[in-house]
């Protein structure tokens, strides 16, 4: 899954390379898309990730850059506080503007 050292290096902007979250079945409140917010990799098709990445090493910047936006807008303290509040039932709009 999603774990703190993943959203770090996203919070970092820098680009997270993980499993391919969709393909393994991992499932969080809000998805990142594979090769746009991170580099998923599905473990019988490395090859073809390697080969995408060496022919085209800029879109680097662009996964970084989109990633951090990601994280930052879904799972910054704030919004996770606003998840864990509503699931619980919690709806004081004073905090959760």
């Amino acid at each position: 899954d999603v774990c703190s050292s993943d959203l770090e290096t996203l919070c970092a902007g820098a680009v997270a390379f993980n499993v391919d979250l969709e393909h393994y079945g991992v499932q969080i409140p809000v998805m990142p898309n594979n090769w746009e917010h991170y580099v998923g990799i599905e473990f019988s098709r490395v090859g073809e990730a390697v080969d995408r990445l060496t022919a085209d090493p800029s879109r680097l910047g662009t996964i970084a850059e989109r990633g951090r936006e990601w994280a930052l807008l879904n799972y910054s303290p704030r919004r996770m506080a606003e998840r864990l509040l509503a699931a619980v039932g919690f709806s004081d709009p004073a905090i959760t503007r």
